[in-house]
């Protein structure tokens, strides 16, 4: 999923914001750690990377929140 995103979001004009809702924290808090590890690393981090260096570290920002 985050691929294809990156890739929609590598054509689009100007500065780009993603953010990244992680809901209904009380279902996975026992496992926050592999969670936050998920999301700030490996295939979902690296899509995310992949379209800054496409489109430039200043044009693009992303933030993850639990929710």
């Amino acid at each position: 999923m985050a691929r294809r995103v990156a890739a929609a979001t590598r054509t689009a004009p100007g500065r780009v914001w993603l953010l990244t809702v992680v809901a209904k924290e009380d279902l996975w808090w026992s496992a926050r750690q592999q969670t936050a590890d998920f999301y700030s690393g490996g295939e979902y981090q690296n899509a995310v990377a992949e379209l800054a260096a496409a489109k430039g570290q200043q044009y693009v920002r992303h933030e993850v929140v639990a929710a």
